[in-house]
């Protein structure tokens, strides 16, 4: 049986490689990108989408039906 993915919100700084791809270079931005598993800790998986406000994310984020990843709880702060 197939592993569910789980989704992360996270933050790519000003500059970052991740944040000067998405056209977010001078701000930063907040994307969402999905894990292997719950458990897992790094994934070769590209973001899904990209936004400058952190809201936006959490509510596409909800809209998945995938699981959180257990490193959801840092960045729910």
């Amino acid at each position: 049986m197939a592993q569910i993915k789980a989704k992360l919100i996270e933050y790519a700084y000003p500059t970052s490689t991740t944040a000067t791809k998405a056209g977010y270079g001078k701000a930063g931005c907040w994307f969402v990108r999905l894990y292997p598993s719950i458990e897992a800790c790094i994934t070769n998986e590209k973001p899904l989408v990209f936004s400058a406000d952190k809201a936006e994310m959490e509510s596409y984020a909800a809209l998945l039906p995938n699981p959180y990843n257990w490193m959801h709880k840092y960045h729910n702060k």
